[in-house]
């Protein structure tokens, strides 16, 4: 439960209670009483949220594979070991850049995808259409599609990639360069800056 002095951390889906906010993503009105969702971000040193259409917020979300070990699941808090599977809600900029996001490992992101996908207009989320899946390795992208479709993954453990970071960036570059859509992610290029010894 939230209050005024801890909002919550994690994206929220609500109803509009106003006509006054555009969605980030698309720039378009949110008409008051509509399914709008809310994605935390940082201004003047608050939580403030960021409102998005819900197919804007779902087509905003994008699996890749941990660069690192440091980052944590905003979910649980645990961390998110390299080379694992995490999903990325993003809130990007007017240039496509990511602005923030919420890190989760997909297993502990269910519960909020399951009501996401309630919200009419939004449909299936099949992890086949999210931003990244075609760039797993097979074992990660089966293993993340049956755990999107609501399959049993008990039992199975989490695929890891054991691909250098700087190589895992450069595929990524390249595939943008040819426009089949990768990115390297800031927090990629951000947390690998110190990792780099000569």
């Amino acid at each position: 439960m939230s209050d005024e002095k801890h909002p919550p951390k994690e994206p929220q889906i609500s109803i509009a209670t106003t006509g006054r906010s555009k969605c980030h993503g698309c720039k378009e009105p949110i008409e008051k009483n509509t399914t709008r969702v809310g994605m935390p971000d940082r201004h003047n040193s608050l939580t403030v949220f960021r409102w998005l259409h819900p197919n804007c917020f779902a087509s905003n979300m994008r699996i890749d594979v941990a660069p690192t070990g440091r980052a944590k699941c905003a979910a649980d808090g645990t961390l998110i070991k390299k080379g694992e599977p995490r999903l990325l809600m993003r809130l990007l900029n007017c240039e496509g850049a990511t602005k923030s996001q919420k890190i989760y490992k997909p297993q502990n992101a269910l519960p909020f995808l399951a009501e996401l996908r309630e919200v009419e207009g939004v449909g299936e989320l099949q992890a086949g259409d999210m931003d990244g899946v075609a760039e797993l390795e097979e074992a990660q992208r089966s293993w993340v599609t049956d755990l999107l479709a609501g399959e049993s993954v008990e039992g199975r453990e989490v695929p890891l990639v054991e691909e250098d970071v700087k190589k895992l960036c450069a595929r990524k570059r390249k595939n943008t360069s040819q426009g089949q859509g990768g990115e390297c992610a800031e927090d990629v290029q951000e947390e690998t800056e110190f990792e780099v010894v000569d």
